[in-house]
């Protein structure tokens, strides 16, 4: 069932929960935990309840179920949000691309590799190749949170695309459509 703008505006609306430690317009990001009122260890009918309906529904290879939805970032770019389920029905990955999404250090869609701490938090690095570009997950796999950010073929700039929070311990899920980067190997030099 598709939703309508005025449904999922109030669903994206009662998802992100305004918290006072951040501007009123803005949703809190919590590492292993959540975005706003949804929370990892949801099901999917409590996610429904909290977030209206999807818009489309997948199942990746390994089993696991993605519900997302998609909507007008003030008006101007498609953007998404996305659940990953276990085998139980259980969210255990929230992935959004909306521009209100921050963490309480102020990490948001704006920010660089450099001010997400890559360095200096030692973020584990997958990177992987999708359809029309190249997708570079950021992940604090202890705490439970990713960054992902893509860059298109023809486009060498990596763009913040989506704020990912996880169960921690576990390692960000890349979705259907992303395929690991092999490492090159070293090509041996002929000797005389």
């Amino acid at each position: 069932m598709k939703v309508t703008k005025h449904t999922l505006l109030l669903g994206i609306t009662s998802l992100f929960a305004i918290t006072q430690s951040i501007a009123a317009d803005s949703v809190l990001v919590t590492p292993g935990v959540g975005m706003g009122v949804t929370k990892l260890g949801m099901t999917q009918k409590k996610l429904k309840q909290v977030a209206g309906n999807f818009d489309a529904s997948y199942v990746l290879p390994s089993g696991i179920k993605v519900d997302r939805a998609d909507w007008k970032d003030k008006g101007l770019t498609t953007v998404m949000l996305k659940v990953f389920y276990d085998r139980d029905g259980k969210a255990i990955q929230i992935a959004t691309a909306a521009s209100t999404a921050v963490t309480a250090d102020g990490i948001n869609k704006k920010s660089s590799v450099d001010e997400i701490g890559y360095k200096r938090n030692k973020l584990k690095l997958t990177e992987y190749r999708a359809k029309n570009g190249r997708v570079d997950y950021y992940d604090d796999i202890a705490k439970g949170i990713a960054y992902e950010y893509r860059r298109l073929d023809e486009d060498l700039a990596r763009k913040l695309y989506a704020i990912i929070v996880h169960k921690p311990g576990v390692p960000v899920l890349a979705d259907a459509d992303e395929r690991p980067l092999k490492p090159t190997q070293p090509v041996a030099q002929a000797t005389k």
